[in-house]
């Protein structure tokens, strides 16, 4: 398996990104705790490289975006690790494990931030470095971009989110700090 930031020569990111925006839709559709993405979303974050994608020779088994959260006041730099997904069929094959630390390697100076409500991302990002802390250890001037400042956030026991759309349980604030 080779894995890709999105942004390479040679390899058909149009069709890329309607695979990827097809998974999404599917499991949206099952009931899967997933952000909704278009086609659109998920083709500039391909031209921009700001994604892992992990191919089986030819064939697309895995993604993974990061989002620009934005700069605190220390002048440090937030990524949030947002929309990933394997197709059912490639699960428990070590795909998810594989993109998680693929971001996390690409970004060894900036904080990464990831929320979930999904205990299969909860464990990925964790054993990528993560730690679950609480929403309050993510500064006020990123919060706004995370679930935290949504609409359906709902402080719930030691201040994590519990969603008034019940998206698969209590919603994680997962943080990798830079490397030193």
């Amino acid at each position: 398996m080779k894995t890709y930031k999105g942004n390479e020569r040679g390899i058909d990111w149009d069709l890329v990104a309607q695979i990827i925006c097809d998974w999404i839709a599917d499991s949206v559709k099952a009931g899967d705790a997933l952000l909704p993405q278009n086609l659109g979303t998920i083709k500039a974050q391909l031209e921009r490289g700001e994604c892992a994608v992990v191919f089986d020779g030819k064939q697309v088994v895995g993604y993974l975006t990061t989002y620009l959260l934005g700069t605190d006041s220390h002048g440090r730099a937030w990524y949030e690790v947002g929309t990933g997904i394997v197709p059912v069929e490639r699960r428990g094959q070590g795909i998810g494990a594989i993109l998680y630390k693929y971001i996390a390697k690409r970004h060894p100076k900036e904080t990464l931030v990831c929320t979930t409500k999904n205990p299969v991302a909860l464990h990925l990002s964790v054993s990528a470095g993560f730690e679950i802390r609480p929403f309050s250890d993510v500064p006020t001037e990123i919060r706004q971009g995370l679930c935290y400042s949504a609409p359906c956030f709902i402080a719930g026991e030691n201040n994590c989110c519990v969603s008034q759309q019940e998206l698969g349980g209590t919603c994680y604030a997962r943080i990798r700090l830079p490397l030193k």
